[in-house]
């Protein structure tokens, strides 16, 4: 049998220890699980630190995971055979509550992707991008699906697949969407045909197709991460040279035009905003201040609007609290692709083969931990 992944090693230990919890034995629950209880047994001993997650997921094709602002609900959305599969998770519990496919009017041949998406606060509706240039939307409170009649090409910008840098795990387009799911943000040029021409930063609104903010930088190397303020008119990107700038967009004026110099940005709680720094370092931005402080000597920083934040690498998620924040917790996994942290700092989703959620608030329980008296 081929060697399991962490996360699939994860995903088989729960699901014995599910099977033991209903009234089986542990060699028919291994059995049940795909494995001998010989081997599960050998399992508790080599996996015996791994932490395991509250629960695990099969990871989107070629899509994005997604919370809502109040992080009750988890939202996968991908693409299959024919179009785009949405499905919607409790997540605290992993128990999947609705699922829906939606298919484009593209051509059969067409290369799919969902780029990016949105859900509100209440996990009620969610806004989602395709590489296509076509935004869509699905409203759990009709359990409709609708497509908007404007896209990417209507809203100043190409269509693109998503980037990410070389030292972390974030992944990102050229579009982001506003937690009220009423504006959204990309990156354009003022002149198409001229390489050397300003990037230009909108924030549309999408209901009329207005452009109610926008900013000109000089030419820049690549359309960096566009991320909006979760509770606030805010929106934060990094410029000429990767300095961080911080706008206001409905009021209109930058908070911050000249950052320091960073490779990623995450809004942090009160008037804060975590940066990866040059020298593998998280800081800590306060844009009403001006002032800087060292928060963790990690990047891939990922914040909340708590004391609680996430560093990740391509093989571990280290999980930060405090005023002088500690490590408290490190989450073991292979290839990680992409972290999300809730923004109450609880849930930790984790995608890799498979997306492994953790809650923050449980105490960490492990494979040993976790091995039924039985064994």
């Amino acid at each position: 049998m081929a060697k399991r992944t962490l996360a699939q090693v994860c995903e088989t230990v729960l699901s014995v220890r599910a099977h033991v919890a209903a009234g089986l034995k542990v060699s028919e629950a291994s059995k049940r699980a795909g494995l001998t209880a010989g081997t599960y047994k050998r399992w508790l001993e080599v996996y015996a630190a791994q932490d395991l997650p509250a629960y695990v997921l099969p990871a989107p094709l070629r899509g994005v995971m997604v919370l809502s602002g109040d992080g009750a609900t988890l939202f996968s959305v991908g693409v299959h055979e024919r179009g785009y599969e949405l499905i919607r998770y409790d997540a605290l519990s992993g128990r999947e509550t609705a699922r829906a496919t939606f298919d484009p009017e593209v051509e059969s041949n067409a290369w799919l992707e969902v780029t990016h998406a949105a859900a509100n606060e209440d996990g009620t509706q969610l806004l989602c991008v395709s590489n296509t240039g076509a935004l869509f939307a699905w409203n759990l409170s009709t359990l409709s699906l609708s497509r908007s009649p404007h896209t990417l090409q209507s809203l100043g910008t190409e269509p693109m697949g998503r980037g990410s840098s070389s030292h972390n795990t974030r992944l990102w387009s050229r579009v982001s969407i506003a937690p009220d799911l009423k504006h959204l943000a990309v990156w354009s040029r003022q002149e198409q045909d001229s390489e050397h021409s300003p990037s230009l930063l909108r924030v549309w609104r999408i209901a009329d197709n207005i452009a109610v903010f926008e900013k000109s930088f000089a030419s820049i190397f690549s359309a960096y991460r566009i991320e909006f303020h979760p509770t606030r008119p805010l929106i934060a990107t990094l410029g000429i040279n990767k300095l961080v700038c911080v706008m206001d967009f409905v009021q209109g004026h930058t908070l911050i035009e000249s950052g320091p110099q960073a490779h990623d940005v995450s809004f942090g709680p009160r008037d804060t905003l975590h940066y990866d720094d040059w020298y593998g370092k998280t800081q800590e931005l306060d844009y009403a201040k001006g002032t800087t402080r060292e928060l963790a000597n990690a990047w891939g920083s990922i914040a909340s609007l708590t004391d609680r934040f996430v560093t990740t690498a391509v093989q571990s998620v280290k999980c930060w609290r405090g005023a002088k924040p500690k490590c408290t917790r490190t989450l073991t996994l292979e290839g990680i692709v992409e972290t999300t942290l809730s923004r109450d700092g609880r849930l930790v989703v984790v995608r890799a083969d498979r997306v492994c959620v953790w809650d923050l608030d449980r105490a960490p329980v492990t494979v040993a931990s976790a091995a039924d008296p039985a064994t």
